[in-house]
C-alpha cells in the first residue's frame, strides 16, 4: 500500500525479474502509460476493464513470449556490448542503465541490423500489439536510445530514420 504500481514494477525489474508485468490502473493519460512502460511494464490496462479484455491481453503477452526468436547472447558495436543473458548494456565496461523497453528495443534493432523496420513492426514485435504503444511513444524511446548510444544523437549514425518506413540499425 505504500508503493505505487510504478515503484513495484521498477523494483521487480531492478531485481532482474523477466516475467511479464501488467499494470492495472485508473491512470489513463499518455504520460502515465509511458511511465509504466518506462518502469518495465509489458502491458498497461486502465480501469474500468473487462475480465475478458485482461485475459486476452495476458494470453497475447504469453504467446509473444513463446514466439520470441532466439537471439544471440552478446551483441557488440562501437564501444558497446549488449549482453542479453545478463540484460545489460556496457560501454567500455561501464554499465549504461536501460529500462526493459529500451533494452528490448535495442536488442530487436541489433537482431535485425541492416533491416528497415516499420513502426508497426516495432510496436507489434517489441510492445506486443499494435494497440500497445503509439508511434509517438516509439519515437520517444528511439530518441532516448539515441541519447545513450550515439555520439551526437541529433545526427544519429546507428539508429537511423528510414523516411516513410521507420528505423534501421546500421551496424
Amino acid at each position: 500500500p505504500r508503493l505505487s504500481g510504478y515503484e513495484v514494477c521498477k523494483a521487480l525489474r531492478g531485481d532482474g525479474a523477466r516475467y511479464p508485468i501488467v499494470l492495472l490502473t485508473a491512470r489513463q493519460e499518455e504520460i502515465d502509460k509511458l511511465m509504466g512502460f518506462e518502469m518495465g511494464a509489458d502491458d498497461y490496462v486502465t480501469k474500468p476493464f473487462s475480465v475478458r479484455e485482461l485475459l486476452a491481453r495476458i494470453k497475447a503477452i504469453l504467446a509473444r513470449e513463446e514466439r520470441k526468436e532466439p537471439r544471440k547472447e552478446r551483441y557488440a558495436f562501437d564501444e558497446f556490448v549488449l549482453d542479453t543473458a545478463g540484460h545489460t548494456l556496457t560501454r567500455r565496461g561501464t554499465e549504461i542503465p536501460l529500462t526493459r523497453t529500451e533494452f528490448e528495443l535495442l536488442a530487436y534493432f541489433l537482431a535485425h541490423a541492416g533491416q528497415a523496420l516499420t513502426r508497426d513492426q516495432l510496436l507489434k514485435d517489441v510492445w506486443g500489439t499494435e494497440n500497445y504503444g503509439t508511434q509517438r511513444s516509439l519515437d520517444t524511446f528511439v530518441a532516448i536510445l539515441r541519447s545513450k548510444i550515439e555520439k551526437r544523437p541529433q545526427y544519429p549514425k546507428r539508429i537511423v530514420t528510414v523516411h516513410r518506413v521507420g528505423y534501421k540499425f546500421v551496424g
